[in-house]
């Protein structure tokens, strides 16, 4: 068991690992000793009030220790991010694709999804947007973007030509 922590040990560990700045202790509480129930409600608050967990008799009363909010911290994250893959489908000159998708937040589940037009798509995230262009064999002026990975907008590129890669040089 690690040393017993207060509340504001409790939210400077979840801005610290998670770089955020929403945790902050209620206004007083700061030194107080953090109880489990306290720990899970702050992580809850942080991911937007839909973590799962469930608090007993015995949680206000459990002092938190540094293990154990360490232990919360990494385990009761709840993804913010989504993985996006989109089909190939390159079957020769003129094959037109594929509208094909899917997006996971975890990696291990996917949920299949259609981008508005079959094409030979190349995705690629970044400044909050996903965005994939057609690199058909012959050439096309197709492209897609999405804020969530799941909801795609066509769009024209300027010509049509063989788009063939996509990346972010932001950030």
């Amino acid at each position: 068991m690690g040393r017993a922590v207060n509340c504001q040990f409790i939210c400077n560990a979840l801005r610290a690992r998670w770089k955020s700045s929403k945790a902050a202790p209620v206004p007083g509480t700061e030194s107080q000793l953090a109880n489990s129930e306290y720990l899970l409600k702050t992580i809850d608050e942080e991911n937007e009030n839909s973590t799962s967990y469930g608090t007993g008799v015995h949680a206000t009363g459990q002092i938190v220790d540094t293990v154990a909010v360490d232990d919360a911290v990494n385990r009761l994250r709840k993804p913010r991010g989504t993985f996006v893959t989109v089909a190939y489908n390159y079957q020769g000159a003129g094959s037109g694709g594929s509208n094909k998708a899917a997006y996971s937040t975890d990696g291990i589940n996917w949920i299949e999804t259609t981008m508005p037009v079959s094409n030979e798509w190349r995705v690629c995230y970044g400044n909050g947007k996903y965005v994939a262009v057609g690199c058909g064999a012959t050439g096309n002026n197709k492209a897609a973007y999405s804020t969530d990975g799941i909801n795609w907008t066509e769009i024209t590129m300027p010509s049509s030509v063989r788009w063939s890669r996509i990346c972010w040089g932001g950030d």
